[in-house]
Order: C-alpha cells, then sequence, then structure tokens
C-alpha cells in the first residue's frame, strides 16, 4: 500500500502560531488537536491542506504563503536544514534539498536539471489536490530563496528566477514582491534556477 503523503508539523504550527487567528477557528473540520499539531513531527497532506484552507480563508492577505515561507528558515528543517547548510558548496546545498526533501515533505517529488547556463531545483505533485500543491510550491520556494540568501550572505537578486506553473493570480505583483527573486507564472512546471556558475560557490 502507497503511502499517505506527509509533510513535518513545524508548516502546521508555523500556521497555529500565527496569532493573527484563534487555533481553534483554524483547526475547524481538520481532524487535529493543538496538542497533536505540537507533538507530532508530521501531519498528512490532507490535514495541512484543510488548515491551509481554513488559513486562506480567514487571514485576509492573499501572500501568506510567501510570508509563511520566510518563517520557516532552513533549521526548522532540522537534520535536512543543517546538512543543506553544511554543503561546501551552494550547489551540494541545493542537491541536499532536492535529494533529502522527501524527509519532511512526500506532498512533492523534486529533482535537479543542469543546462549549459543554468541549475535547476525542479518541484511536481504527488499529492494531487491542485490548491494546495501552489500553495505549498509558493511556501517551499521562499524557504530555498532563503537557504540561497544564508549562504550567499546577501538576498538572492533578479537573476534567481522562480517559475511557477500556476497562472498568474490577481495578487501577483503583490506576491513577486514578497520574494528577492524574479518570479514568473504560466510556466508550465515549478521550480527555482541559478546561474550554473554559482554551483560552485563555497
Amino acid at each position: 500500500m502507497a503511502r499517505t503523503p506527509e509533510v513535518a508539523a513545524a508548516y502546521a504550527r508555523l500556521v497555529l502560531q500565527s496569532g493573527v487567528i484563534q487555533p481553534a477557528s483554524l483547526l475547524r473540520g481538520v481532524g487535529l488537536t493543538e496538542q497533536a499539531v505540537a507533538t507530532q513531527e508530521f501531519v498528512t497532506a490532507s490535514e495541512l491542506a484543510l488548515l491551509f484552507a481554513n488559513y486562506h480563508q480567514l487571514v485576509n492577505d492573499p501572500t501568506w504563503t510567501a510570508k509563511l515561507g520566510a518563517q520557516l528558515n532552513i533549521a526548522a528543517h532540522g537534520p535536512l536544514g543543517f546538512a543543506a547548510l553544511s554543503a561546501p558548496t551552494l550547489g551540494e546545498a541545493l542537491d541536499v534539498m532536492g535529494e533529502l526533501q522527501a524527509v519532511r515533505n512526500t506532498a512533492m517529488i523534486s529533482s535537479s536539471i543542469v543546462t549549459p547556463s543554468r541549475y535547476l531545483l525542479k518541484f511536481e505533485d504527488a499529492f494531487g489536490e491542485p490548491q494546495f500543491h501552489c500553495w505549498m510550491i509558493e511556501v517551499v520556494m521562499k524557504i530555498v530563496e532563503s537557504l540561497l540568501a544564508s549562504i550567499l550572505g546577501h538576498p538572492v537578486g533578479k537573476n534567481v528566477v522562480i517559475r511557477l506553473a500556476q497562472a498568474a493570480p490577481v495578487h501577483a505583483e503583490e506576491l513577486a514582491a514578497c520574494y528577492d527573486s524574479t518570479l514568473k507564472f504560466d510556466q508550465g512546471s515549478n521550480s527555482i534556477e541559478v546561474p550554473l556558475a554559482w554551483r560552485q560557490l563555497r
């Protein structure tokens, strides 16, 4: 039997700890208690999808995904985060993120692609709920962007490109302003790409 897609409970904890909405309202219909979210290592993708849907409906901020990702710094990902930060080069850090992300999130599949001039980290849906996947992609892209900034020692700049498969939403400009990278919509797939030369940066 296939394993039920799971995501690190850190995502759920940050939503509950936002301070904007009462946890009881956010957890309505989710099937989780505050205690469970506080103590479990993982929640199912279905549970997190319901929690995200409640938050999206109640928070009145279309850019909440990028803001959540900004709070989930790489240290919040435990051994995976420290492995990425301990890698000797930026390229190997991204490789670690791609190869081991399933340790923290089995709702997505990641792969790396090398072109003559760019290095891409690509993410695909492994859960089957399109709206949830869009939200997760926006969160994860901000996490990876923050990892790059930590390694570089400064914001990544527009030379880093985040490509999203989704059509541009009505709040596209607001969302783009939450990223330091260039954000592009209607790209057919979801990826974050850096100049190939960056792979060798210590």
